[in-house]
């Protein structure tokens, strides 16, 4: 489900109990709240390791400086402040700045001398660069002796931070709240069962629940609105992370005037070269040119399971304006068909649109199909007259574009000078710039994108620990720039290699066993896993810390897939590494994360469809009956969206463990709408997944099913599955059973009358064309009849 994290700053020690509080009854009454809209909340607390009693704070706050900026930013706009009488550890200034530059606070914003907590707070609401959003200030006063520990010695500097929080929390107009308690002075612990806030006595969970409510409620509901089209969402988010093309610009100028006069073009490289980040720049350039219209499928930005007629219908969604009337594709998936209906519709929407028409499809070589060259077949498709641009990393199609005509265009490394341009662009639009004989090192040979990308990242990955190995140096600038000097003399020169050794920090920094799993699991989920959901991976650990430190390990090579937070890799040549690392449970270990989910959206029923089947090939018997296959169950009772679909694409790449767990699924537990994502799979969708033969096994699965579900009363659904059945024995040429299928389920709609018409025709259809098939012409023609008979009754009855 969708995860609404909620970021809470505070001191440590003397707030522990809040913390507790927040993370504890608060959380569990905020997930009930969002519960309907589905969705949970995360409270976001860098406790790491840290217990309520004897810790070392300044240990555990060194820790937390790395990543508090980094989770302030993915909890926003939802941040709350806890004020009591201390501003807490105060960071090395370098260390301070290091974390600041990298989190995208602007080089004149002082964050040098700050604590962490007061670094959190202007970051999270008192700077001017501080993004609007929905902020909780909470102040604590204390009736009585403060515990040893509670109350900093600077008393000047904390009522100035509490006045400076008030102030700007009124401009803001942010809620700010008071309470106070006592404190037992024995366990120094604060009394929070009940606080006086006013004039009332209550306690401090309902206090804040109250405080919550409305911002929490209000951010769920905006995040499940933007995720509604999960591809536009997707899109969105891939656009804005591909805004930086150092040495493309003149490549970029020239694509656009080509395609503007109606050129067709596919760039072709290797993953990282950059195609990706020049086709969005070069359709935002077409988008603001005058007389062009452009349609668009970014592939890339899509985490899997994407077909050729899923691009085709996310195109045709665009042409609905231009053509002023809805498209409907062929139905049963047949590929000559959608192909024929894609190549009408474009020369269709090209005459009448005003100017050129441009498609862009990024990532062609994502794209799944059947057969040979789906990539090809859909650019072949398109009419001479519509301009193209499009990517793919397939450099041995290359001639097979241009005999089409398209013509390939190579995009390969950086030269050298460009590169050593680019990593300090890239550096710089993170906040930081790079010494100068860093970035000689970075130029000293033609580099490809990702590679700079990289070994920018890898730089950037100062930690608590290397500051605090450097902190006894008087000159600490020249101290970093030897460490950033040591470190990019050892980066190896090729992609792959940088590719290894980066994804290998991630292991340096929180263990290899950890980093596989992690790593594995972002890279084989379907649509991405939310920061909250990757923790739970990890019981019994510091999850949420582990999982904050692997994020700003990998940096900008994470990208969000959705408005919840989802998370993949940016790159499809740093996800297919880490996948390769991944282990052979990897889908057991998503399924699994999904079945303990409470609440499901969309997305995460497709995924769990996508997960379950994928898991049936590597499952164990007690796993597959008490996991993954209540898992599927619960997913297609959750009917969503396109559920069909994907359904017979994972059945297509598992056909004999796939369609063994639907065997198992019980039948007497599945809903109407789990029965007809069954039924619409086995008998309407796309008919290119799953060989004839196969498709009679599911659907003879599917009736097993449907029959069990419909023990005290037979419904049009069962002769449904009973068509689909004998539609199945036809396509193999089994005639006679198919005679069989389409009789019985003839009987049981005649009997069911008016509620199983559709049903009647179709076994009246069926039995025709089986008749039909075996030379019986006067029996197909009585049969022809009593389906058209079939049908005027239908139109009667609805008129």
């Amino acid at each position: 489900m969708a995860v609404i994290p909620v970021f809470v700053s505070s001191t440590f020690r003397d707030f522990h109990g809040e913390r507790d509080v927040l993370g504890e009854g608060v959380r569990e009454r905020l997930d009930e709240l969002v519960r309907d809209v589905g969705c949970r909340v995360e409270i976001i607390d860098l406790r790491w390791g840290v217990d309520t009693i004897g810790v070392d704070e300044e240990q555990a706050a060194r820790r937390v400086v790395d990543v508090c900026l980094q989770q302030v930013k993915r909890a926003q706009p939802l941040f709350v402040g806890l004020v009591g009488d201390r501003v807490g550890y105060v960071p090395d200034a370098e260390h301070a700045r290091w974390v600041a530059d990298r989190a995208g606070v602007p080089a004149d914003q002082a964050v040098e001398g700050l604590s962490v907590t007061e670094l959190e707070f202007g970051f999270g609401m008192l700077w001017p660069s501080a993004p609007p959003g929905e902020h909780v200030v909470v102040f604590r006063d204390i009736d009585g002796p403060a515990p040893k520990g509670w109350v900093d010695p600077d008393r000047a500097r904390v009522a100035a931070f509490r006045s400076l929080v008030t102030k700007r929390a009124r401009e803001l107009g942010a809620p700010t709240l008071g309470y106070q308690t006592t404190v037992d002075q024995d366990t120094a612990t604060a009394r929070l069962d009940v606080v006086r806030a006013g004039s009332e006595r209550v306690s401090f969970e309902d206090l804040m629940v109250d405080a919550l409510t409305g911002p929490v409620r209000g951010r769920a509901q905006q995040v499940i609105a933007d995720s509604q089209d999960q591809w536009a969402g997707a899109e969105r988010l891939f656009r804005d992370n591909r805004q930086v093309t150092v040495g493309r610009q003149d490549l970029v100028a020239d694509l656009t005037t080509q395609v503007v006069a109606g050129a067709r073009v596919v760039l072709v490289g290797e993953s990282g070269s950059g195609k990706s980040t020049i086709v969005c720049a070069v359709e935002k350039q077409l988008a603001s040119a005058s007389g062009v219209r452009v349609v668009s499928a970014l592939v890339g930005a899509m985490t899997g399971g994407v077909s050729d007629h899923d691009v085709m219908m996310q195109v045709a969604g665009q042409l609905t304006p231009i053509l002023g009337r809805e498209l409907q594709p062929p139905q049963g998936g047949d590929d000559e068909a959608f192909m024929g209906w894609w190549g009408d519709m474009l020369v269709e929407a090209a005459a009448v649109a005003e100017g050129q028409l441009v498609v862009v499809i990024d990532a062609l070589d994502a794209m799944a199909g059947t057969g040979e060259y789906p990539d090809i077949k859909v650019i072949h498709a398109i009419p001479p007259a519509v301009a193209v641009l499009a990517s793919t990393t397939q450099v041995d199609h290359s001639e097979a574009f241009a005999k089409i005509g398209v013509e390939p265009i190579g995009v390969g490394d950086l030269p050298a000078e460009v590169a050593a341009q680019a990593a300090q662009r890239w550096a710089e639009h993170s906040g930081r710039r790079l010494p100068g004989r860093v970035v000689a090192v970075i130029g000293s040979a033609p580099r490809s994108p990702l590679w700079v990308r990289l070994a920018v990242d890898l730089l950037a990955d100062l930690d608590g620990n290397d500051f605090a190995a450097i902190a006894h140096i008087t000159d600490q600038a020249a101290a970093i720039e030897s460490v950033l000097w040591e470190k990019v003399t050892t980066l190896p020169g090729g992609a792959r290699e940088l590719a290894e050794v980066f994804l290998g920090r991630v292991g340096e920094r929180i263990g290899t066993e950890n980093a596989d799993l992690l790593l594995g699991v972002l890279a084989t989920a379907r649509s991405g896993v939310a920061p909250a959901d990757l923790a739970r991976l990890l019981p019994g650990q510091d999850g949420s810390g582990l999982v904050a430190v692997m994020q700003r390990v990998l940096g900008d090579q994470l990208r969000e897939t959705d408005a919840s937070g989802r998370l993949t890799f940016a790159h499809a040549a740093l996800q297919s590494q880490a996948a390769a690392a991944a282990g052979t449970d990897i889908h057991i270990q998503i399924t699994g994360l999904l079945a303990t989910d409470s609440v499901w959206d969309n997305i995460d029923a497709l995924d769990a469809i996508w997960h379950s089947i994928h898991a049936s090939a590597k499952a164990g018997p007690s796993q597959r009956e008490q996991m993954v296959a209540p898992t599927l169950l619960r997913a297609v009772n959750s009917t969503p969206r396109g559920g069909e679909l994907l359904l017979m694409q994972a059945l297509d790449i598992y056909p004999d463990t796939g369609i063994g767990l639907v065997t198992v699924l019980d039948g007497t537990a599945i809903t109407d709408g789990g029965t007809y994502i069954l039924l619409s799979a086995s008998g309407f969708t796309d008919r290119r997944y799953l060989q004839p033969a196969r498709r009679l096994e599911l659907s003879w699965a599917v009736l097993a099913i449907t029959r069990a579900g419909e023990r005290t009363e037979i419904t049009g659904r069962t002769a449904q599955a009973l068509i689909n059945v004998g539609n199945s024995y036809s396509v193999v040429g089994n005639l006679r059973s198919a005679e069989e299928m389409f009789r019985e389920a003839l009987e049981i709609a005649s009997g069911l009358g008016l509620s199983a018409t559709s049903e009647l025709k179709q076994a009246a259809n069926g039995l025709g064309a089986v008749a039909h098939s075996a030379g019986d012409l006067a029996a197909a023609d009585q049969r022809l009849e009593a389906s058209l008979a079939s049908k005027c009754h239908e139109v009667a009855v609805a008129c």
